[in-house]
């Protein structure tokens, strides 16, 4: 739970509880993502296990199998774009300046996933919808295992460093 900065005198700054706001609204978009996520790569693997399923037992469904992917595929890349936006958004409400390499390596992670999950979703392709379709998965997995360590969590530390170090001052 977080704590709204004061002043020396007891009262609120409208700049700490913006910087709180911002800090409540990037953990809960951070622990949203990570939901998606999980969920994403489940229903892209069951995408995947069902089309192999019934089109090696029967002849192959593709046209259903791509149109699954599609659909899970274009809410997945909505979520990315939307993600990526919301985090630049409530970093720029605290006000945090990041190291300009780290910012980039951020930006650049994320528009690599982008690039990757467009190419995954590829109709023209040779792969099949259950090769794209666990290929996406395995992506997503990827991705939030490296994304978060290397890069959501030390924003989130300086955010917090930014808000503990600032405490009844208000942001700059």
């Amino acid at each position: 739970m977080l704590v709204v900065r004061h002043r020396a005198d007891g009262t609120d700054t409208p700049a700490a509880r913006l910087g709180t706001a911002a800090l409540s609204a990037l953990e809960a978009s951070l622990e949203r993502k990570s939901r998606f996520y999980l969920e994403a790569t489940a229903a892209l693997t069951g995408i995947g296990t069902r089309c192999h399923a019934a089109c090696s037992a029967t002849s192959c469904r593709t046209q259903r199998c791509e149109s699954d992917l599609a659909q899970l595929g274009a809410r997945v890349l909505a979520f990315v774009l939307a993600q990526r936006a919301k985090e630049e958004t409530c970093l720029r409400q605290c006000r945090v300046e990041l190291d300009a390499r780290a910012w980039e390596a951020h930006r650049q992670d994320h528009a690599n996933l982008v690039r990757s999950v467009t190419r995954a979703l590829d109709l023209d392709c040779e792969r099949s919808p259950v090769a794209r379709a666990h290929d996406l998965a395995t992506l997503l997995d990827r991705h939030w295992a490296s994304h978060h360590v290397d890069h959501d969590q030390p924003m989130l530390d300086a955010v917090r460093a930014r808000l503990d170090y600032d405490g009844s001052h208000a942001f700059g």
